[in-house]
């Protein structure tokens, strides 16, 4: 793996345990019991010195009952988000903040 795709990997990772802890109220002990990994290492993708791999993100989803593209959109801090990918990034959150379908908007915008 690239220096950069692990940059990502551990902040967007750093995001979603900060996210379950901070607005989900689950300490780190109680995030790794749900998902299988130590409260060590989950304090330490907490910190930003490890990440998540896709196995974990969806042991999230499942144990949270969050849908992970709503997860994503909300854990992500916009300052995190390359300054290129913000304008997406924004839309996506508005678009499943609407509860409109992707299909839907697509669909509407071939009209």
């Amino acid at each position: 793996m690239g220096k950069d795709t692990a940059m990502v990997r551990e902040w967007l990772s750093k995001d979603v345990i900060v996210y379950l802890h901070d607005v989900i109220g689950d300490t780190c002990l109680q995030i790794g019991g749900k998902i299988g990994l130590s409260e060590a290492y989950v304090n330490r993708v907490f910190n930003g010195r490890r990440g998540l791999r896709m196995e974990y993100l969806v042991k999230i989803k499942e144990a949270y009952g969050i849908p992970l593209p709503l997860l994503l959109s909300e854990a992500i801090k916009i300052e995190n988000v390359p300054e290129g990918l913000r304008p997406l990034h924004k839309a996506a959150r508005e678009l499943l903040e609407s509860g409109q379908s992707l299909k839907k908007v697509l669909e509407q915008d071939k009209d």
